[in-house]
């Protein structure tokens, strides 16, 4: 039987936080963010018909956050640290905590906009849906190029540019991480709006 010193000490650093490696595995995350690009999706379609809560988000970020643990670990831990003594259950819980705090401010502050369901305001104000996209698995360079003048105009900063260096599967995977860099609820909607325009054109010129 294991002795109950042992024991309080034992549940003592599963709960105790390393506040370096809580800080290490934020930036883990942040370089990987993509990853947790599924459970964002899913927390905004919550929102959207108001079944968000805190409790729901900490589910929902909680496996991630363990995966990338794991894989932080394996391309930097070292053998005088074991994972569970780098990362503890506490000091995983406040990744949660602090991960799940910075989804909701990024919420509130629209940056996860593109997430939510296809519609969009019109002019007119009215709801309407999205331009479907056709012949998505082909970006073309004229697409590309018009993507970019389009970036120009509404991103922030210069680190959008960077997109632009890499290969896209699909038109609506760039089409969203350059929302991510567009302030605004309104600017994000124009220039959605104008994208659809710009495809819906084009795919009405080729079929002619």
């Amino acid at each position: 039987m294991i002795p109950i010193t042992q024991q309080l000490r034992a549940l003592k650093r599963q709960a105790s936080v390393n506040p370096d490696a809580v800080q290490e595995l934020m930036g883990f995350l942040e370089t990987n963010k993509n990853q947790l690009q599924e459970a964002n999706k899913r927390l905004v379609q919550l929102s959207a018909k108001n079944h968000y809560s805190k409790s729901v988000a900490e589910k929902a970020f909680s496996p991630v956050v363990q995966q990338l643990s794991r894989r932080y670990y394996a391309q930097y831990g070292d053998d005088d640290t074991p994972y569970g003594t780098l990362f503890s259950p506490g000091t995983l819980k406040e990744v949660v905590k602090q991960w799940t705090a910075r989804f909701e401010k990024d919420y509130k502050a629209g940056r996860f906009s593109h997430l939510e369901p296809r519609q969009a305001i019109a002019d007119n104000g009215m709801l309407v849906d999205l331009a479907p996209e056709l012949n998505e698995k082909n970006i073309s360079g004229k697409d590309l190029y018009n993507l970019q003048l389009l970036a120009q105009r509404f991103c922030e900063g210069e680190e959008w540019k960077d997109l632009f260096d890499r290969t896209w599967e699909t038109r609506s995977d760039l089409v969203q991480e350059l929302l991510g860099y567009i302030q605004g609820d309104h600017e994000r909607r124009e220039f959605r709006n104008m994208v659809d325009a710009l495809w819906v054109r084009n795919a009405k010129k080729a079929r002619r």
